[in-house]
């Protein structure tokens, strides 16, 4: 009933036993997240973004993974949905903010970077909506030291444009504290550069289905003009 719900008015859907194993599967999951952080089953790693020009890294983007002791390594897309639907997301993201900004230091030690590093963290849409954020964020940069520059935040394109206002304030607050900013998959939604010139932004990461099918040639990029 749920998935023909989820999938659009007037239609069905079928069970099987796929399905019903999914269904236990995710059911196990969420109950497992409760025990995750205090048994220390989450791990960040540390992607780097480099300059083609002069192969110099100029920054790192945390990516977070849960070290299952059954299921092995898990991607985000298979557990921060559960995080975020029952609220773990919030003290999750907020050991992931405070392990970023605390690692990069290290990090810099292994590159031969002359220039300042900064670290990207993901925001969730219910953990940027937290009352708590901005205190989250100044609580992360003091423990670890990081100059507030050095860090961005990214967010999601839809939880940007869900209300336009409410999102511009928490977003000059961030900024006024020197943190930058940057929209997550730029192009994935429905906004458009006008509605994000609004917005305090220091870096746009656009989304390769923006780009897709571009080769170069007049005709195409004429297309998508």
């Amino acid at each position: 009933m749920y998935r023909s719900k989820k999938v659009g008015k007037d239609r069905y859907c079928l069970s099987s036993q796929e399905v019903m194993s999914a269904v236990l599967r995710r059911a196990r999951l969420e109950k497992d997240l409760r025990r995750a952080i205090g048994c220390e089953e989450f791990r960040v790693y540390y992607q780097p973004l480099v300059l083609l020009e002069t192969e110099e890294t100029v920054s790192f983007e945390a990516l977070l993974r849960w070290e299952h002791p059954e299921h092995g390594l898990l991607a985000p897309a298979e557990f921060i949905p559960l995080a975020e639907k029952n609220g773990f997301i919030i003290p999750l993201g907020g050991w992931v903010l405070r392990e970023a900004c605390r690692q990069l230091p290290f990090l810099r030690e292994q590159t031969s970077s002359k220039g300042p590093l900064k670290m990207m963290v993901n925001l969730s849409p219910r953990q940027f909506r937290h009352p708590s954020l901005v205190e989250t964020v100044a609580a992360a940069l003091s423990e670890s030291g990081l100059e507030a520059e050095n860090l961005i935040l990214e967010i999601t394109e839809n939880t940007m444009m869900e209300d336009g206002a409410t999102v511009e304030v928490i977003l000059r607050k961030l900024e006024g504290d020197g943190v930058k900013l940057a929209p997550d998959d730029f192009g994935s939604g429905y906004s458009s550069l006008a509605s994000v010139a609004k917005i305090p932004l220091s870096v746009i990461k656009i989304d390769r289905a923006l780009i897709a099918g571009l080769d170069g040639s007049s005709d195409r990029l004429s297309s998508h003009r």
